[in-house]
């Protein structure tokens, strides 16, 4: 008996499996290609006729909760500055009024949610 591995062109696993060592060829349809071997689909891929683990990269929406808890907790740290008995004068209120506009209006930046660090808003101290 052999393990096998079905992928397509790209390197994507469509399914393994066991069969007799005869009947190893004929486990690909048109456009599929069978390799002797264990492979697990949701971590790994085919490349170059090789089984590899699969690079993961960061999502555009793991970005985004990401920069949203981030841009959260600079809220919550500005907080007070907006309260009645806030030690800031007026115009420090209103700088932090800005900054805290701008940290609300961070999912309209043109580079959410891929955001560097020059992108997220500063208040001058």
């Amino acid at each position: 008996m052999k393990n096998f591995v079905v992928y397509e062109e790209g390197g994507n696993i469509l399914r393994s499996g066991v069969c007799a060592e005869t009947d190893l060829s004929i486990q690909a349809q048109d456009g599929e290609f069978v390799l002797e071997g264990v492979a697990d689909d949701a971590t790994q891929m085919i490349v170059d006729g090789k089984i590899v683990d699969k690079e993961y990269s960061v999502t555009d929406e793991s970005k985004a909760t990401n920069a949203r808890l981030q841009r959260d907790a600079l809220l919550r740290e500005s907080d007070w500055t907006q309260v009645l008995d806030s030690p800031l004068t007026d115009d420090q209120k209103a700088q932090y009024r800005t900054y805290r506009q701008a940290l609300r209006d961070i999912t309209l930046h043109q580079n959410w949610p891929g955001l560097s660090d020059e992108d997220w808003p500063i208040i001058e101290a």
